[in-house]
């Protein structure tokens, strides 16, 4: 597959994408890398052709103009196909510039961007509507097709969210439970000599994964591991016995490290200690707070973003990539989540859009 290049810095976006058909030649080219393939028939092979179509104008009448669209015909089964349809901008209303500027914007900024942020700097004039652009977003950076992170493997769970002070009655009740979270690193190790001759190792962090589960208990760490973390990986934790037992069930060398003797063993997991803390950070620093049901989507963008923070410029375009082959996510999926984990000891009901006063 040859993947297309993508701008350096904001200055070559600007200048790569000046409009929308800009946008379009280069999303065709991610979601086609090695040329047209029919979606419909699977043939390799078609031409670009230009029609027009009927305006979806709410207000759209039979005199309204048919505006211009470039479609791609198939050389066997002659069915036309846009390059959006199918994909997480399916049947979009907005142009495309936005959806590049979103992603270019969500994807190189370490930071991330809320849907105010959003709203403010595309002038969208509702932020509902950069929240939805962004959910949109945040279901293509999960790609199916990933490999499981393998090696020196640190795991810890966290709880994210729970009592905040200052509210009162209902607010305070509803949604404010703390949920679980499960984390994993990779740890890699990094060797080089000094002026003097002397070799210096040092251990960073590599890739990540990140769940919601239900508890941090033998049965869903087993789970975590079996999807995320390649079998005859070395996983070190802290002295939760549900670590243990899980790693001997499925396959997996564990290393237990206990928090009272650091001196001995070093400080405990602390790879995994600085992503959790970076996530949280994250988490209220940029977005003040999430919805519990959301949660794994944010998880899923922070790992999105982590992974590629060596050259988030190219994250621009794998998302792209990965959006342009995700299927259509609709409005009634975002609103309750349906679609991601959603863990609570309770009879909580989750639905709605977000509440007017957080940032996302």
């Amino acid at each position: 597959m040859t993947r297309p290049p993508f701008p350096a810095n904001f200055r070559e976006f600007q200048a790569w994408f000046p409009d929308d058909a800009a946008c379009l030649r280069y999303l065709a080219r991610s979601r086609w890398p090695d040329g047209f393939v029919c979606p419909h028939c699977g043939n390799a092979g078609g031409w670009e052709i230009t029609a027009r179509v009927k305006s979806r104008a709410k207000d759209a009448t039979e005199q309204t103009p048919r505006r211009i669209r470039t479609l791609w015909e198939c050389s066997a089964c002659a069915k036309q196909t846009s390059a959006t349809s199918g994909t997480i901008l399916d049947h979009t209303r907005l142009p495309l510039m936005v959806w590049f500027h979103a992603a270019f914007l969500m994807a190189t900024d370490k930071r991330g961007i809320s849907a105010i942020l959003l709203d403010s700097q595309l002038d969208l004039g509702n932020h509902k509507t950069a929240w939805f652009l962004l959910h949109k977003l945040r279901r293509a950076m999960v790609n199916a097709g990933r490999t499981r992170i393998t090696g020196v493997v640190e795991m810890d769970g966290t709880y994210v969210g729970g009592y905040q002070p200052g509210l009162k009655g209902g607010r305070q009740r509803k949604g404010r439970k703390a949920a679980m979270v499960l984390v994993a690193v990779e740890v890699r190790t990094r060797t080089w000599t000094d002026k003097e001759g002397r070799t210096h190792t040092r251990e960073y962090g590599g890739r990540v994964r990140a769940e919601v589960v239900r508890a941090e208990t033998a049965e869903w760490i087993a789970d975590f591991l079996t999807r995320n973390v390649e079998p005859g990986s070395l996983v070190r934790s802290d002295a939760l016995p549900g670590y243990a037992s899980a790693t001997s069930e499925r396959g997996y060398r564990h290393e237990r490290r206990v928090q009272g003797r650091i001196r001995d063993t070093g400080q405990v997991v602390i790879m995994a200690h600085r992503v959790i803390s970076n996530l949280k950070a994250w988490l209220v620093g940029t977005h003040h707070g999430v919805g519990r049901p959301h949660l794994q989507a944010y998880l899923d963008e922070f790992v999105f973003r982590f992974n590629r923070r060596q050259s988030p410029e190219a994250a621009f375009q794998t998302l792209l990539g990965l959006g342009s082959r995700h299927a259509p996510v609709r409005r009634g999926t975002l609103i309750g989540a349906t679609d991601l984990p959603y863990y609570y000891e309770g009879d909580e009901i989750h639905d709605g859009e977000p509440e007017e006063q957080e940032t996302d």
